[in-house]
C-alpha cells in the first residue's frame, strides 16, 4: 500500500481497535502476514509500514461477543448453483422473518457487500451457509475478515459503506430462522452424499471445513482420481479457501478421515470404477476437446526465434540448477546470472552470452543482509553501480512471501505475482531454492503438480523464463546410483538442468553441466574469483584428441621409419593413441613391417619405393619434437582434428572428412589388424 492508502485507512483501523478488535497486517494472498495473529496486538506504527497490504479484523480469544460476517452475496457472483439471485432469495427472507437492521458493511472490490452484525444471545450461533449466505464467525479469533481501507495487488479497494455506522444486533426472529448446522459443529455420520456437481465456495470457514473436504474429496473419488491425486488438490486448490488456514498435517488430518469412509463404502472394481456411486459423472462433451493441429501448416510463435541467453535461456523455459553445497549457487545464479542478464549483459561464466537483457525477479531464503553482499560485490566486478539496477533487479523473501505458505503452493500468490511480474515485463525468475518454494517430495505426483502450476504462470505470461535453484547431494555408497536418483523428478519435466559441481575437494573451480534441449550439451570448468565465474576450461575438448592431422603427418615426414612408440613419444601420447592417429591418416602414409613383427611409418609419397626397397629394420635418427597444442580450444579454423574414434580425420567444425580421402588399401587393412 503506498503512504497516502494506508492514511486513508488509518480512520478505520483506529475505530477497529477503539472497539477492542485485533487488527493485524496481510498479505496480498488474504492471508495474516505472521503468526500469532489471534492474539499479538500491534501498534498502529507497524500498521503504517508500507509492506503490508491490507489489514485484517477478529476478535480477541477471550471476547464474549459473538459478531459474525454475513457476506450476504457470497463475492458478487449471483447466482449460486440451485439457488435464486441473492438479491430475491435477501427480500423474501426479510419479507417473512422482518428486515435486517443498517449495520457496519464492507464493499469488496469485486462487489460483494460483507454485513457485521452481533447475534443475539441465547440464539445457536448461525450455520457457514445460514440461509444460502456465506457466514464468518468472529468470535473467539477462529476466523477474520479483511478492513475497509486495504487496498489488492490491482489497486482495488475495500470500503466502508456507512462510516460511523456501529454494528448492530441481529434481530432474533431473523436469528432463529434457519435451523441449519450451526458453524464450527461437524455433520452427523462418517459419510457425505451428494446429489449435483460439487460447488466450493470462495471462502470455507473453519465450521465447515470437514464438510467441505468430505463433499469435495468424494467428488474426486467419483472422477476416479487416486488418493495422491486427490490429497495434491485438496491441499492446493481447497487449502487456500480455509478462513482459518490449516498446515499440511492438520489438513491431511481431515482428508484421512474423508477418504476412509469412501474406501470402506464405495470400493472400486477391477477395472477402476467406483461401485454404487453416489454422484454418478456427467460424461465429458466431445465439442469442448482440443483439435489435433496439422503441423503442416505449423509455425512459431511470436517468441519463437527470441533467446534470452545463447544455447542455455528462452522465453517460456523451466531451467532446473541442481547444485552441490559450496558451489557457489546463489553468487552464480541470483548474483552473476541475474545480474548480468538485467543490466550488465556480458557472458554467464565466460560461456554463455546474453543475448536480451530484461529485469529479472528473484524470491531468495537468504537474509537480505546477505543477498545486499553479493548484489555489491558482483557489481563491482561487473563494473556497475547499485542505482543501475532501478527497476530491473527485483527480491522477495521466499519465506514470506505468500504468507509463510510454501510460495509456489498457492494459487492465489502465483496468479498475483504472474500478474506483477507480466506487469514490470520481468523475464527471468529466480526461485532460491525450489525446495524451500515447494516443500513437496521430488517423485510423483506432487512434483508433477508444481510443474503444471509453473507452466500455468508460462502460459499467462509466455515471456517467463523461469530458474529453480536445488540444493544437490552428489549420489554415494556403494553401488549403482545416478545423478536422477538424488535429483528425482525435477530433471524430468523441465526443459534444461545446469549441474553444478565442486571440482573433487576444491572450493575454487565449478564443473558446469548442461543436459536437455540446448543445442551443445557443454561440460565447462570454472574458477571462482571476485564474485564471478571466470577461466572457462571446456572439458570435452581438453579429453578428446590434442594433436593436429598435419602435425602428426609433419613429425613422420620429419623422421621416416619411426616405430609407434617414437612417434608417441614425439608426440605426447601413448604408442596406442600413436597407432590411431597414423591409421586415420590413410594414404598419406605407409605402414611398413620391419624385424620382429615392429611397424614403422613412412610418408604416403614414398609408398611405392618403400614397399619394395626400404630395408627391413633400418636405423632411426633421433626424433624431432613437435609443439602440441594445449587442451584450451584453438581459434576456429580449417585444421583437422584427429577423429577420437580413430576413424577418418574430422575438421575442427565437426563435419566429417572425404572418405575417398581415406580409403584404405588391402594391404593397410591387414597391417591395421596386426598392429
Amino acid at each position: 500500500m503506498t503512504p497516502e492508502q494506508i492514511e486513508a485507512a488509518m480512520p478505520h483501523i483506529e475505530a477497529a481497535v477503539s472497539n477492542d478488535f485485533l487488527v493485524f497486517p496481510m498479505t496480498t494472498g488474504k492471508k495474516p502476514r505472521d503468526t500469532g495473529w489471534q492474539s499479538k496486538v500491534w501498534d498502529l506504527g507497524t500498521l503504517r509500514h508500507p509492506s503490508i497490504m491490507g489489514y485484517g479484523v477478529t476478535l480477541p480469544k477471550d471476547d464474549p461477543r459473538r459478531v459474525i460476517d454475513l457476506d450476504i452475496d457470497d463475492g458478487g457472483k449471483g447466482i449460486q448453483p440451485g439457488k435464486l439471485p441473492w438479491q430475491e432469495r435477501l427480500a423474501a427472507l426479510e419479507a417473512e422473518h422482518g428486515a435486517m437492521p443498517a449495520t457496519k458493511t464492507t464493499l469488496t472490490p469485486s462487489g460483494g457487500i460483507h454485513r457485521w452484525f452481533l447475534w443475539p444471545d441465547g440464539v445457536p450461533l448461525p450455520g457457514a451457509g445460514w440461509h444460502g449466505f456465506t457466514v464468518r464467525q468472529l468470535h473467539g479469533a477462529k476466523n477474520y475478515v479483511i478492513g475497509p481501507g486495504s487496498v489488492r495487488s490491482d489497486g482495488g479497494t475495500y470500503v466502508n459503506e456507512a462510516p460511523g455506522t456501529a454494528i448492530a444486533t441481529m434481530p432474533e426472529k431473523l436469528a432463529r430462522s434457519d435451523k441449519g448446522v450451526a458453524a464450527g459443529s461437524e455433520p452427523d455420520g462418517d459419510f457425505i452424499t451428494i446429489t449435483g456437481p460439487y460447488a466450493m465456495p470462495d471462502a470455507i470457514a473453519e465450521g465447515a471445513c470437514v464438510e467441505q473436504i468430505l463433499k469435495y474429496t468424494m467428488s474426486l473419488w467419483n472422477r476416479r482420481l487416486s488418493l495422491a491425486e486427490m490429497w495434491t488438490l485438496t491441499r492446493e486448490v481447497l487449502g487456500p479457501r480455509l478462513v482459518e488456514p490449516h498446515d499440511d498435517e492438520h489438513l491431511r488430518e481431515h482428508f484421512d478421515s474423508a477418504v476412509k469412509p469412501l474406501i470402506r463404502n464405495h470400493p472400486r472394481d477391477e477395472s477402476g470404477y467406483v461401485i454404487d456411486r453416489a454422484d454418478p459423472v456427467e460424461a465429458p462433451d466431445p465439442a469442448t476437446f482440443a483439435v489435433p493441429e496439422d503441423r503442416g501448416g505449423a509455425t512459431l510463435s511470436d517468441l519463437g526465434q527470441t533467446e534470452y541467453i545463447e544455447d542455455l535461456g528462452r522465453p517460456g523455459r523451466i531451467i532446473v540448477v541442481p547444485a552441490e553445497e559450496g558451489t557457489g549457487k546463489t553468487v552464480g545464479i541470483v548474483g552473476e546470472l541475474g545480474i548480468r542478464m538485467a543490466l550488465a549483459g556480458g557472458s554467464f561464466a565466460e560461456t554463455w552470452p546474453i543475448v536480451t537483457k530484461g529485469p529479472v525477479l528473484v524470491l531468495s531464503e537468504q537474509h537480505p543482509d546477505d543477498d545486499y553482499y553479493n548484489e555489491s560485490r558482483v557489481l563491482e566486478a561487473l563494473g556497475h553501480e547499485r542505482s543501475e539496477l532501478a527497476g530491473r533487479y527485483y527480491r522477495l523473501p521466499l519465506m514470506t512471501a505468500a504468507g509463510g505458505a510454501p510460495a509456489l503452493m498457492v494459487p492465489e500468490w502465483r496468479e498475483y505475482i504472474t500478474g506483477w511480474m507480466r506487469d514490470h515485463k520481468v523475464l527471468m525468475l529466480v526461485v532460491d531454492t525450489a525446495t524451500g518454494a515447494t516443500q513437496v517430495k521430488p517423485w510423483g505426483e506432487e512434483i508433477q503438480a508444481v510443474y503444471r502450476a509453473l507452466r500455468l504462470m508460462i502460459a499467462e505470461y509466455p515471456a517467463l523464463m523461469v530458474v529453480l535453484l536445488l540444493h544437490m547431494k552428489k549420489p554415494s555408497g556403494r553401488g549403482e546410483r545416478g545423478m536422477s536418483d538424488v535429483l528425482g523428478e525435477w530433471g524430468r519435466w523441465c526443459d534444461v538442468v545446469l549441474l553444478m559441481e565442486n571440482d573433487g575437494s576444491s572450493l575454487e573451480r565449478v564443473k558446469l553441466t548442461t543436459r536437455k534441449r540446448v543445442r551443445r550439451q557443454r561440460k565447462v570448468m570454472v574458477t571462482k574469483r571476485d564474485f564471478l565465474l571466470v577461466d572457462p576450461v571446456d572439458l570435452d575438448e581438453a579429453t578428446g584428441p590434442k594433436v593436429p592431422a598435419a602435425a602428426v603427418l609433419k613429425a613422420i615426414t620429419a623422421e621416416p621409419g619411426m616405430t609407434f612408440v617414437e612417434l608417441g613419444k614425439v608426440l605426447g601420447v601413448s604408442k596406442d593413441t600413436a597407432a590411431r592417429y597414423v591409421r586415420s591418416l590413410g594414404e598419406q602414409v605407409l605402414i611398413q613391417q620391419g624385424e620382429n613383427r615392429t611397424k614403422r611409418v613412412y610418408p604416403g609419397a614414398e609408398r611405392a619405393v618403400l614397399s619394395a626397397a626400404v630395408p627391413q629394420g633400418a636405423a632411426q635418427a633421433s626424433a624431432v619434437p613437435v609443439a602440441v597444442p594445449g587442451a584450451v580450444a584453438v581459434p576456429h579454423a580449417a585444421r583437422t582434428y584427429i577423429g577420437a574414434a580413430g576413424g577418418a580425420a574430422v575438421p575442427e567444425d565437426g563435419a566429417a572428412g572425404d572418405l575417398t580421402a581415406v580409403a584404405r588399401s588391402i594391404f593397410d587393412i591387414v597391417d591395421e589388424v596386426l598392429v
